[in-house]
């Protein structure tokens, strides 16, 4: 099996520490959920819309999985009245498994 170029490791790395970013991001948001603020939701929606073009070029299932959290999280993002108090765990949980994916 051939070694990934450096040009692919350097890309995987950048995604992973978005990935990373937007964790950290979303533990802030779980361990305070009465604090997040429509303009911080909008953040993070821009988060992950950055995310998105990244993950594309990785395609296959791991576009797919990151997909699936991109439509949940941007339901939740564009419905702020409607988030449960576990949701933010659920995301927080999903980027978790994307950054497993992606070693």
């Amino acid at each position: 099996m051939a070694a990934p170029s450096p040009k692919e490791d350097s890309s995987k790395e950048a995604l992973s520490n978005l990935l990373s970013k937007l964790e950290t991001e979303v533990r802030w948001c779980t361990q305070h959920p009465n604090d997040v603020s429509d303009i911080e939701m909008q953040q993070l929606k821009q988060s992950v819309d950055e995310l998105n073009n990244r993950c594309k070029t990785f395609g296959g299932q791991f576009y797919k999985d990151f997909q699936n959290f991109r439509k949940e999280f941007d339901y939740m993002a564009d419905h702020p009245n409607e988030i449960k108090t576990g949701d933010f765990q659920k995301f927080e949980d999903m980027i978790q498994q994307l950054l497993k994916d992606l070693k």
